[in-house]
Order: structure tokens, then sequence, then C-alpha cells
């Protein structure tokens, strides 16, 4: 409810990492054991990963591996990065 209305800059690209710990794929059942994922999606993200995992999914490997992906590509677009 908090995000409801909230609208991106225009311009702000941003992406999103969300847990789930449901088993499912169907988007009404994926939660991360606090956000539903109906309140962690947000349209017009570049990327949006869905992890197995709860609420502090940003504490795991495959997270920080996407995290490090977004960043190189965000370096990569201004130039300070160029993939091997």
């Amino acid at each position: 409810q908090l995000t409801e209305d909230i609208k991106p800059r225009a311009g702000l690209k941003y992406h999103s990492i969300i847990g789930n710990i449901s088993g499912s794929d169907d988007p009404a059942l994926i939660t991360d054991g606090v956000v539903p994922y109906k309140s962690a999606h947000l349209d017009g993200a570049v990327s949006e990963v869905i992890l197995k995992g709860g609420h502090s999914i940003q504490e795991t490997p495959e997270a920080v591996l996407e995290l490090r992906r977004i960043l190189r590509l965000h370096l990569a677009e201004l130039g300070l990065y160029k993939p091997k």
C-alpha cells in the first residue's frame, strides 16, 4: 500500500530482486514471507528477478550476483566497464 501511488522520476532506471518462499510461479502466490509479489513488483523495472528465499533475499549469493550484474550493466552504460 505504501508504494501504490509512487511514480518513478522520468528517466530513472531501476531493477527488482524479489524473494519467493512459496515454491509457486503464480504471481498471486509469490511472497517473501512479508511482502507479496503484487506489492514487490514495480512496473517499468529494467529487470526483475525472483529468487528462492525470504525477506532477507539480498543476503544470498544469488542476489549478490544479480546486484553485480546490475552494477556492471550500469557501468557499461556509462562507458566505465567493458564486459570480458
